[in-house]
């Protein structure tokens, strides 16, 4: 996608009689770009994409797994959620690798 700046480009260059090759050269764009963007009267809609991480299923188990193993070595409440919440990322890190 393109940014909102060139597709404004793309269509003053054509009302000032431009040809499609032509703005494709000036814009460093495909020609295809070009006419799909000519022939769009809205602006270009950015969408933010959505990832879901792979132990998300899993971060209730996960947590609950740290929080007995925390337990099990005598850790008071205040550092067992310091340590849940230090090694939660590091297993999603972990697991992607």
């Amino acid at each position: 996608m393109i940014s909102m700046y060139k597709w404004q480009q793309v269509r003053v260059l054509r009302q000032k009689g431009e040809t499609i090759k032509g703005i494709a050269r000036q814009l460093k764009l495909s020609r295809n770009t070009v006419r799909k963007y000519l022939r769009k009267d809205e602006p270009p809609q950015f969408k933010a994409r959505q990832y879901e991480r792979l132990l998300d299923p899993y971060e209730e188990v996960i947590k609950e797994m740290l929080k007995r193993a925390s337990l099990a070595r005598g850790y008071t409440m205040s550092s067992r959620n310091r340590a849940t919440e230090a090694l939660f990322p590091l297993c999603i890190v972990i697991c992607q690798g």
